[in-house]
């Protein structure tokens, strides 16, 4: 897993000397401080066998010394009280949910202890340790059985999940990531013990040396070596490949740069053609319509050229026909004019009456031919 779950509270209840307590954990660094027989070694069994309650390992002989080393108080069971005891881990996992983990324990017939594993979730952050893990009030408040504080807890909305085998426990640790393994084997358990009782030793890189654990934490590996070997040659393929890919990059960049130019290029050559097409196109319109035009004009003028044409043969007609009428009223004028003088002469000679017939005659006679000619005028 990527992250790791870290504890935030540690409860320790009704063992030896430690009635009810929880602590407050740091999450890079607790200490413990306290004189002797204060109980700090209580407090780190009791941590210890939260984090691996296998009573094969579980062995704390420096509690009454080494004349009480094969009593029957020794070890695990010298340190738990009367009833049911508790060891109980808040964790706080990389889901940022809180995990209780922990057991109960209970002496029964010597030498055996009665271990429950089971873990908590869903427990609500207002809810404090004491009024989850204690019944009662004030003086009277006592530890529930491992059954009422299942019913308690299931009050609260918290879920209580009691694992049947230690493996199932420590499987649930490792999917809440707590522990680096599913310590699914003795083996594997004994050497994780070793490195949790280490901290309970006078000298923890001493304790490391002689427990054999550096060859636990760093095992050796015969094919180690073939690996490097070919993680060497992986990073020296690794490197050629970035150069070629670096200079397929350079190649595909002036490719593309290349391709850029030249589709940029072609782009102003058809952007070109299409206005030059298009001023082309506009010029042609331009002639078209001033040809129209020009059509139209040509066929207004050749119908005003027709009708002016047919107006003229109509004036010279007219023209004809009037100067012929001018003719002849010239002549009637002429002999309009004749009648007139011989009117007047006439009238001259009207008083004479002694002028003859004849003249008289001629006289009448030519204004009778002045009135035929008027005749034939109008």
């Amino acid at each position: 897993m990527s992250k790791r779950a870290h504890a935030r509270r540690f409860l320790v209840a009704n063992w030896k000397g430690i009635r009810f307590h929880c602590f407050d954990l740091d999450r890079h660094l607790t200490g413990l401080q306290g004189r002797n027989g204060a109980g700090k070694t209580t407090i780190m069994a009791a941590y210890v066998t939260a984090m691996l309650p296998n009573q094969r390992l579980l062995d704390f002989p420096n509690l009454a010394g080494k004349s009480q080393a094969k009593s029957s108080d020794a070890g695990l069971r010298g340190r738990l009280g009367d009833g049911v005891c508790y060891s109980l881990i808040e964790w706080i996992t990389p889901r940022a949910s809180a995990f209780w983990a922990g057991v109960t324990l209970t002496r029964a017939g010597t030498p055996h202890i009665d271990i429950k594993y089971f873990t908590i979730e869903g427990l609500p952050e207002e809810i404090r340790p004491h009024q989850a893990f204690l019944e009662g009030e004030g003086a009277a408040l006592t530890l529930p059985t491992y059954t009422q504080l299942r019913s308690r807890l299931t009050v609260f909305g918290a879920r209580l999940t009691q694992h049947r085998t230690l493996a199932d426990y420590m499987r649930a640790l490792y999917e809440a990531g707590i522990t680096p393994l599913p310590m699914s084997t003795q083996e594997e358990q004994a050497r994780y013990y070793r490195l949790l009782s280490s901290s309970m030793s006078g000298s923890s890189l001493a304790e490391l040396g002689k427990s054999g654990l550096r060859n636990f934490l760093l095992v050796e590996d015969p094919g180690l070596e073939k690996r490097v070997t070919n993680m060497r040659g992986c990073l020296v393929e690794c490197r050629q490949t970035r150069h070629e890919l670096d200079h397929a990059q350079s190649a595909h960049t002036e490719i593309s740069e290349l391709y850029d130019a030249v589709w940029a290029m072609i782009g102003f050559a058809y952007f070109g053609a299409i206005g030059r097409h298009e001023q082309a196109h506009l010029a042609w319109k331009r002639q078209v319509e001033e040809l129209r035009e020009k059509r139209e004009r040509e066929t207004q003028l050749r119908q005003k050229l027709e009708r002016l044409t047919h107006e003229g043969v109509e004036i010279a007609l007219l023209l004809e026909l009037g100067q012929d009428e001018l003719k002849g009223r010239a002549t009637n004028f002429e002999d309009a004019k004749r009648a007139v003088k011989l009117k007047a002469e006439l009238d001259q000679l009207s008083g004479d009456e002694a002028n003859s017939k004849i003249y008289y005659d001629t006289c009448m006679a030519a204004m009778d031919r002045a009135r035929v000619v008027e005749h034939l005028a109008h």
